[in-house]
């Protein structure tokens, strides 16, 4: 029921529902829920709202945290996998480390010189930790 009327906002009103949606659906918040968010996204996606910009605009927020900080919830949401034995979800969480941190994806336009620098000094560390681990980078 509730699912029905958050489409029809997407559609008809969808600045209101973005801000909310990109909150509440983030991998820190919903975990192995985010399936549950699909049909709103795609709704957004449909509306023609400039979606694509928001996010964009949100990744560059991410640079106003400082790199150190940014890896720490990358790092717990790995290691917290690992230490439950869900090796498929830490293979995520790695991914997501990999390509927020390191390769800085969605950020290149805005990240300064401290993230890219930050990046090219952990990134040989990363990949070394991800042989011993058996994981695969590419």
């Amino acid at each position: 029921a509730l699912l029905g009327s958050l489409l029809a906002l997407a559609e008809q009103f969808p600045q209101a529902l973005f801000w909310p949606l990109q909150l509440s659906s983030h991998k820190d918040v919903v975990g192995g829920r985010a399936p549950t968010f699909e049909p709103l996204w795609a709704a957004l996606q449909r509306s023609g709202a400039p979606i694509s910009l928001a996010l964009r605009f949100t990744r560059a927020l991410e640079c106003l945290t400082h790199p150190d900080k940014r890896i720490e919830a990358e790092v717990r949401a790995f290691r917290e996998q690992l230490q439950r034995g869900n090796t498929a979800e830490a293979k995520v969480a790695w991914r997501s480390l990999w390509t927020n941190v390191v390769e800085l994806e969605g950020l290149g336009e805005v990240a300064g010189a401290l993230h890219k620098d930050f990046a090219r000094g952990i990134r040989n560390g990363l990949a070394d930790a991800a042989r011993k681990l058996g994981l695969n980078l590419a």
